[in-house]
């Protein structure tokens, strides 16, 4: 989609990306409004970090693969049963600012 030829499906792809940006944070925001409510083991497991390293395309793309690999496992073997619950893990990688090389 990033690549398609008519700029109309490309522009409404962004669309869709900022759409699912926004309602990451929405979704992290009213975690975080209710965070003492968690039982402790819960605000135990949360987390909110980020991270900059400077690595090349491909060694971007090999790491957010590597994550992805990593997500699915723990999808795989998830099981809804006692003491579980839905566990939402956002995950936004890109390039950061000031501007994109040339």
């Amino acid at each position: 989609m990033l690549d398609h030829a008519d700029p109309q499906v490309r522009g409404a792809f962004h669309l869709y990306q900022q759409e699912v940006a926004a309602y990451h944070a929405l979704e992290q925001a009213s975690f975080l409004g209710s965070f003492q409510e968690w039982p402790a083991a819960w605000r135990e497991a949360s987390e909110l970090s980020d991270f900059t390293m400077h690595l090349t395309a491909r060694q971007a793309r090999e790491l957010v693969e590597r994550l992805h690999s990593v997500i699915t496992e723990y999808r795989t073997v998830a099981k809804e049963t006692d003491g579980t619950q839905p566990f939402r893990v956002h995950l936004h990688a890109f390039p950061h600012p000031p501007a994109p090389p040339e």
